[in-house]
């Protein structure tokens, strides 16, 4: 059977056949809401979004649960796989519904010793995250809401390669950590700049260079040190 395909970073690995390096490796479709990892809880697995958005989450000793970080195509959600543990830090969950590659977590730890590229490519996906999420820490304490629904969007629309999604003012305000008020006149200035149309429960980009100009710098930084990721540099 032909490894699985769709996810950038399985898709930039050279060298041994995936299908030897990851014998369990198959196609799994997420639900949304569907938890894939529990914080403080033993890992199995290990997740590669195809098409869905994963998402990884903190939670306060209030129940209050805030977004950290987005995965999708690009990289993998068990970030704690890749430093030698594995017990997790953060929960996650599927944001969007669809397709992942899961391997185990023991075929996805020997290929980090057996294929030198994996290794690369892993490290180097562990850096982008570590980046992005720095950098969303930086966007929160110092862009508007407005700025960060529009690069929120941005992202989205990148890694799921759609323009419209099923979303309320609930799911915005705890994905972006701000109140459900904050989030409906965000919503309400990109329309009104014609970057997207708001409709109760979904959103669709009408205008994406609209919506760009409407993001901060944080968007374009964030999607650089990604694509550096990818780019599988000759000095591996």
């Amino acid at each position: 059977m032909a490894f699985p395909r769709g996810n950038r970073l399985l898709d930039a690995l050279t060298g041994p056949d995936p299908e030897r390096l990851f014998p369990s490796a198959r196609v799994v479709t997420l639900e949304r809401t569907q938890c894939t990892t529990i914080h403080r809880k033993r890992m199995y697995s290990v997740d590669f979004p195809v098409t869905a958005l994963m998402s990884v989450v903190g939670t306060l000793a209030s129940g209050t649960t805030y977004e950290l970080a987005s995965v999708g195509t690009e990289g993998f959600v068990e970030v704690d796989a890749a430093l030698d543990s594995d017990i997790a830090l953060r929960s996650a969950s599927c944001q969007f519904p669809g397709d992942v590659v899961r391997m185990s977590l023991e075929d996805f730890q020997a290929g980090l010793e057996a294929s030198r590229p994996f290794a690369w490519l892993v490290r180097h996906a562990v850096r982008a995250r570590i980046f992005v999420t720095e950098q969303n820490e930086m966007c929160n304490l110092r862009h508007t809401i407005v700025q960060r629904l529009a690069r929120w969007l941005l992202v989205a629309s990148d890694r799921l390669e759609r323009e419209e999604f099923p979303v309320t003012h609930d799911f915005l305000a705890t994905t972006l950590g701000t109140r459900r008020a904050g989030v409906s006149v965000a919503a309400a200035t990109l329309q009104s700049h014609g970057a997207i149309e708001y409709q109760r429960g979904s959103v669709t980009i009408s205008d994406l260079s609209r919506l760009a100009e409407d993001s901060c710098e944080c968007y374009e930084a964030c999607r650089i040190a990604i694509e550096e990721t990818l780019a599988q540099p000759d000095r591996r």
